[in-house]
């Protein structure tokens, strides 16, 4: 049996008649090798199926908040254009009546809303400047004071 193993190594070729002990046996591993690189590969593809599903949905999410940031924006520049127009219109009016210290008290409310809070003070001076006992204008300096303070 040892001779005829020599002589198949020598490169005489196979058949079933001089197959050797070795052959007879599957090749396990080429097999084992052949699944570990398949596995690595697979586990690959879904390493990036999983970063690249993670990343659209955070495309997705960034994508709802900016709407929703917008739709707000919107609502925002919408209030703001609505007191805009209030303040040309009572500006319209103290320019017709000089003293009209609710009109001057007007302005620096809608100026507060705004955040002008130098402007909100100016025409707060104005009220208090035509009527220095109107409690609203009184109280209302104290919180225009107490934010401006703040820097807000």
């Amino acid at each position: 049996m040892a001779l005829l193993r020599i002589k198949l190594r020598k490169g005489k070729p196979m058949n079933k008649n001089n197959q050797s002990a070795a052959s007879q046996f599957p090749k396990i591993y080429r097999f084992i090798t052949e699944k570990i690189k398949n596995v690595q590969r697979d586990l690959k593809i879904l390493i990036l199926g999983v970063v690249f599903g993670v990343l659209a949905i955070l495309i997705v999410l960034l994508g709802l908040y900016l709407a929703i940031d917008l739709r707000g924006k919107k609502e925002i520049d919408k209030q703001r254009a609505t007191i805009s127009s209030q303040i040309g219109y009572w500006e319209k009016v103290v320019v017709k009546k000089k003293g009209y210290r609710d009109g001057y008290f007007m302005l620096a409310v809608l100026e507060y809303q705004l955040r002008e809070f130098d402007k909100s003070k100016e025409y707060l001076g104005k009220v208090l400047s035509i009527d220095p006992n109107f409690s609203p204008a009184q109280d209302f300096q104290k919180v225009l004071s107490a934010n401006w303070r703040k820097g807000e």
